[in-house]
């Protein structure tokens, strides 16, 4: 009985341990899911996503947020949630969903995410209730997009606006378009309504009056695959916005009308644009569109700007210099194997997943001496080599992102950037630090917190890295899930850092044994070498003596010696043995 309650105390600590890590464990009440706990209160959180399961599962009381995507749900029962007071969020997006009754989220009250995405909703005839997000009166995230379109498209309706009419906390919405004026006058009642997410449409223009019943509009994210224009003067209703996301575009959106709608967007307050995989039919070349965006936004409020999952490579022309306001730059996931630019004011570059590596083992990225630079990720970018000056004129860096890349050293120069939090060399073929190295990092450590993220390095462990793997123990440096650390011994095997003092501590006696037994055998063999070279000289001293009267009689002709003045008229010389 003892051993029984000294497991179940034994079992509870470590669980508790885990949850206070937020690690996943499998539920309790169902295996295929997992759950952790919030670290300062005892909510859940719940991930059964993935788990190709068809009903839903009975869910304990404390459940804050709780994740069902992708799997056969057909039906929403009201009654699994009726005691889940603490429930926040429910995603029950990727299911088969065809509808639900007036109860399905009658115990919901407190519910702030709903998300219904990719189900094959119908919101004609008596699948759906009109009146079926009624209890749902704190609900400030509604996802209704990217219904699966039945055979029949005219079966196929956008949510009624009456649905909505409820929903006074509404922010954010996600919607299909599938008729000319999908934001009726409903939506005006919307007070809180600030962010509209375009799903699937048939076929779509942006007008001037698109957006009138939705004053408060901020954010607009239009991801839909078809197609679609903006007609002129789009922006009229657009007073608000901030921020524009377009991506995913049909093939019939008109590139060549580009510099006309970024420059009408010049025309609102807008802060973050954003083309995610916008330019792809073609190979583009990245300086036609950055130079239109500079032209059109040099006098904007412009702080963010992304393109990317694109199709832009090189060679480029010249980029024009960025506009002042812009803050944060993101180009990852291009083909871009050329890129410099005046950064100007920006903060944050992101060149991540490119094709940078040659260009930058001889070229930089920006064409100025000195930048307010402070993040930069070239993750990605088959970097095998850096340019030594990559980093210079950049004080203010405190973010450098060089992972998964063919990193075989640290080449480049960082001693300037004293302001260094963190650097990221992970997945790469680095397999120690040299001494400069390992001084430049002590010193910038000395100022500021560095952080160095090397996981995933084939590092060594032998006696020429062993004053590495000393200095990892010993420096004010901190190295970021160093137990997930491998190193390859001189003999073959792989083994953790996880006790890193004991594989120092074995080192350094293989390193002094192998160096006592290097010095005798040298000291050894030095020695008799000596002893038998002194042997033969004294063996063959007559003849070695010879040899070289010899060859100094040769070298140097004999000439006749006049002692004393006397002249002779002859020479002789007597030779006996």
């Amino acid at each position: 009985m003892l051993c029984i309650t000294v497991t179940i105390v034994f079992l509870t600590y470590n669980l508790e341990n885990i949850y206070a890590r937020k690690i996943p464990v499998p539920c309790f009440f169902q295996v295929n899911c997992r759950c952790k706990k919030e670290t300062d209160n005892s909510n859940v959180i719940i991930d059964c996503s993935k788990t190709n399961t068809t009903t839903i599962p009975d869910f304990p009381r404390n459940s804050y947020s709780v994740d069902l995507q992708h799997n056969r749900i057909q039906f929403i029962n009201g009654e699994k949630f009726r005691f889940l007071t603490h429930l926040t969020v429910l995603d029950l997006s990727f299911n088969v969903i065809a509808g639900f009754n007036r109860n399905s989220f009658e115990y919901m009250k407190k519910l702030v995410v709903l998300k219904l995405n990719n189900n094959p909703l119908r919101f004609k005839g008596t699948s759906i209730p009109v009146d079926a997000f009624k209890p749902l009166r704190g609900l400030k995230h509604l996802g209704v997009k990217n219904i699966i379109p039945p055979i029949d498209r005219s079966s196929y309706h956008n949510i009624p606006d009456e649905s909505l009419s409820d929903l006074k906390m509404l922010e954010t919405v996600e919607v299909d378009i599938l008729k000319a004026d999908p934001f009726g006058q409903v939506y005006k009642s919307l007070n809180h309504l600030h962010t509209i997410d375009m799903g699937k449409c048939w076929f779509y223009q942006i007008a001037s009056t698109t957006f009138r019943f939705v004053p408060y509009l901020k954010n607009l994210d239009i991801d839909i695959s078809c197609s679609i224009r903006f007609l002129r003067n789009f922006h009229y209703d657009m007073s608000r916005l901030k921020s524009l996301t377009l991506r995913k575009l049909g093939t019939k959106f008109v590139i060549h009308d580009f510099p006309r709608i970024v420059c009408e967007l010049m025309q609102t307050p807008i802060e973050i644009l954003s083309f995610r995989n916008t330019f792809t039919e073609k190979t583009e070349d990245l300086s036609t569109t950055w130079n239109t965006l500079c032209y059109c936004l040099n006098s904007s409020r412009i702080k963010r700007l992304r393109l990317t999952e694109n199709n832009f490579a090189g060679p480029i022309s010249e980029l024009w210099e960025s506009p002042d306001s812009l803050r944060f730059l993101n180009l990852s996931t291009n083909k871009l194997n050329q890129f410099a630019v005046n950064l100007n004011k920006i903060r944050i570059l992101i060149l991540r997943d490119n094709l940078l590596g040659d260009f930058l083992q001889s070229n930089r990225y920006m064409t100025t001496n000195k930048s307010v630079l402070e993040y930069v990720d070239l993750s990605q970018n088959n970097i095998y080599k850096l340019n030594f000056r990559l980093f210079h004129g950049q004080p203010n860096l405190k973010h450098i992102m060089l992972g998964q890349n063919g990193l075989r050293e640290v080449a480049f120069d960082l001693s300037r950037s004293l302001d260094l939090r963190f650097l990221d060399l992970s997945n790469n073929l680095i397999t120690s630090l040299t001494e400069r190295n390992m001084a430049m990092f002590d010193n910038i450590a000395k100022i500021s917190n560095l952080t160095i993220k090397m996981y995933n390095n084939p590092l060594s462990c032998n006696c020429v890295t062993l004053p590495f793997l000393t200095w990892m123990t010993k420096t004010r440096v901190i190295f970021l899930h160093q137990r997930q650390y491998r190193c390859v011994l001189d003999d073959g095997p792989e083994v953790t850092l996880i006790a890193m003092k004991g594989i120092i501590h074995q080192q350094q006696k293989d390193c002094v044994s192998y160096s006592d037994i290097l010095i005798g055998s040298t000291i050894s063999v030095f020695t008799l070498i000596v002893l038998l070279l002194s042997a033969l000289v004294y063996k063959y001293r007559w003849k070695l003596r010879y040899m070289f009267y010899l060859a100094k009689s040769k070298h140097y002709s004999y000439k006749a010696s006049n002692e004393d003045g006397i002249d002779y008229s002859y020479h002789s010389f007597n030779c006996y043995d």
